[in-house]
């Protein structure tokens, strides 16, 4: 009965590492979770993530955004967006 305990407690033990090691690794998440928004004043595009609200980063530079349009890949990974000065940006999310 001991044995099995003590095997039973050595297979657990990756589950119980520390949190140093655990956050070692970056967390994957689907990008179901991202939130593209088109900052028209500004000619910017912010990513947020809507699960914990925070920004996560700022695409600038992307010229006249006044009339913009955003359109995504099949995968949902990059965001194209469509500028009124006929530029094309394609943001890797």
């Amino acid at each position: 009965m001991r044995r099995r305990t003590a095997i039973g407690l050595g297979a657990a033990a990756p589950l119980f590492l520390s949190r140093e090691v655990r956050g070692a690794c970056p967390e994957l998440r689907g990008t179901g979770d991202l939130l593209v928004v088109v900052e028209r004043a500004r000619g910017s595009v912010l990513i947020a993530e809507s699960t914990g609200r925070t920004v996560l980063g700022r695409v600038e530079g992307l010229g006249d955004l006044s009339h913009a349009s955003l359109v995504f890949s099949r995968d949902a990974r990059f965001a194209f967006v469509f500028g009124r000065d006929g530029g094309l940006s394609k943001v890797d999310l």
